[in-house]
Formats: structure tokens, sequence, C-alpha cells
């Protein structure tokens, strides 16, 4: 995948979910998703990238999960992801988290939003609204993907 969230001064969040699969038509199997952290030390040189630990996120969604559009609240201190799944489940999802701190580092799955309205491969980027439970989401193809996950026409000429 292709995004980031700068947490804070030391510390981002990149999204890396197997779209070649999903967007190119790949007959390969999608390779696992995960968020990586990238962390950085203050006034040294040193830059460590390391997956980030998942928990309570159930099997079945985990399984299906290939983040793209990523986003963390300063407020809320939750990261949303955009998960495009073209697996089993031909899906579409936005994936909620709390980023937890101490005593280490990971993120604690909060819930699964679905929704016939998320039509496949449409959703790009995501950001927290104003108000609790307000979310704004960006379009990533003009025209949805067929229930086998093909794109229809020519992939480049529907990004929006």
């Amino acid at each position: 995948s292709e995004d980031l969230a700068v947490v804070d001064s030391t510390l981002v969040l990149v999204s890396s979910g197997d779209l070649d699969k999903m967007t190119f038509m790949s007959k390969k199997a999608p390779r696992e998703g995960h968020i990586n952290v990238v962390q950085l030390n203050d006034g040294e040189d040193e830059v460590i990238t390391e997956r980030i630990m998942i928990s309570g996120m159930p099997p079945q969604i985990r399984a299906s999960f290939h983040p793209h559009g990523i986003a963390y609240s300063n407020k809320t201190g939750r990261v949303y992801a955009v998960s495009h799944d073209c697996g089993e489940r031909v899906s579409e999802s936005i994936e909620i988290f709390k980023l937890i701190r101490s005593p280490f580092l990971k993120l604690e799955h909060e819930r699964s939003l679905r929704s016939k309205d998320f039509l496949l491969l449409t959703l790009n980027d995501l950001i927290e609204g104003v108000e609790l439970g307000e979310i704004y989401v960006t379009k990533f193809l003009a025209q949805p993907a067929d229930d086998k996950c093909r794109g229809n026409g020519n992939f480049w000429n529907e990004m929006e």
C-alpha cells in the first residue's frame, strides 16, 4: 500500500496491504496485510522500522486485512484503516484501532465498519470528523470492481 499516518515527531504508521492482487488482478495469492511503525529517535540517526502488533482482531477479519488508506487521530488516539479484501470474503471495510503505547506499542482492534455503500475498491483515504463517530472517506476508483475483484476498464483512467 502507499499511505502513512504521522502520530508525532517520533512515530509514523505505514499501511502495508497487497494491492497488486486487487488492482492489477495478479494471479498470485495476496501477502498478509499489516501496519508498520517507523520510530525516529530524537537527535539520533537511528530509525527503527517494524511490524506493529495488532490485538483483538477476529481471525476472519485479520485473514482478510489489506490496509490501504490510514489515518491517526490526535483527538481520540484512534487509527483508521481502509481495507480491501479480494480473497474469500470480497469486501471493503474500515478497521478502527486504539493506539496503545504502554507497556509496548500495539494496536487494539475496536471495530469494523462495513456497508453496502462501500463498493469494492472505491474507498481510498479517510479522516476522523469533528463530531464523535464522524468519518470522511475519499474515493479510490471511480467505478467499483466487480464481485471477482476485476476493475472496470483501464485502472489508471478510473482513479479520481
